[in-house]
């Protein structure tokens, strides 16, 4: 009977030993759970954070974007607008252009310069 007593108290304390282990391990897993909860917090917080700054540069992006476009339709619609006038004013910028006549111009003018150089050049010799 000792033998058995004594293989009863070794597996009491080989159970001892397995329930102390067990015991520390779930302590080892509760801290770790605890340390993961708080950094999973600190991770959920960072996460949002970085939601909210993406989202924030997102509206700055389509802010851009939108007065990127609204540029470029305004210099469409400007370019546009300026050869529309010029197909409909061109043919009238060509008339007057051709037909236009000169008040000021008098061929009776030159003429008179001619002249005036003949004389003065005998003037002019002696």
């Amino acid at each position: 009977m000792s033998l058995y007593k004594e293989e009863q108290e070794e597996r009491r304390g080989e159970r001892r030993g397995e329930e102390r282990r067990r015991g520390e391990e779930r302590r080892r897993r509760k801290e770790r759970r605890a340390e993961e909860r708080i950094g999973g917090e600190e991770r959920r917080k960072g996460e949002e954070r970085r939601r909210k700054e993406r989202r924030a540069e997102e509206r700055v992006r389509k802010k851009r974007r939108r007065k990127r476009t609204l540029f470029w339709l305004l210099i469409i619609v400007f370019v546009a607008l300026v050869f529309s006038a010029l197909t409909g004013n061109i043919p009238v910028i060509f008339e007057k252009f051709y037909n236009y006549k000169d008040e000021s111009y008098r061929p009776m003018d030159t003429a008179r310069m001619k002249y005036e150089l003949e004389k003065a050049k005998p003037v002019g010799k002696k």
